[in-house]
């Protein structure tokens, strides 16, 4: 049980710290029994969903600002001189 007295940011530390070390010694213990591990990563789909995801984050972010440009000035004005 934890004491009242830590903070939510050292408890994340700590569980971080955890973690690295779990993951550290459980890539120590199988290093020895399989050394050599051959991962294949389709870098296409990945690529083509990346660029797809970019282009759906620019067009998001732009197409706000483009509607306010397109306006005129005097619609854009909330009293007429």
């Amino acid at each position: 049980m934890t004491s009242s007295s830590t903070t939510p940011a050292a408890h994340r530390v700590g569980d971080r710290i955890t973690a690295q070390t779990a993951a550290a010694g459980l890539a120590l213990a199988l290093r020895d029994r399989n050394p050599e591990v051959l991962i294949v990563v389709p870098w296409w789909p990945v690529a083509a969903i990346t660029d797809a995801c970019l282009v759906i984050a620019l067009a998001a972010s732009l197409a706000p600002a483009v509607v306010p440009v397109r306006r005129r000035t005097a619609d854009l004005a909330s009293t007429w001189e």
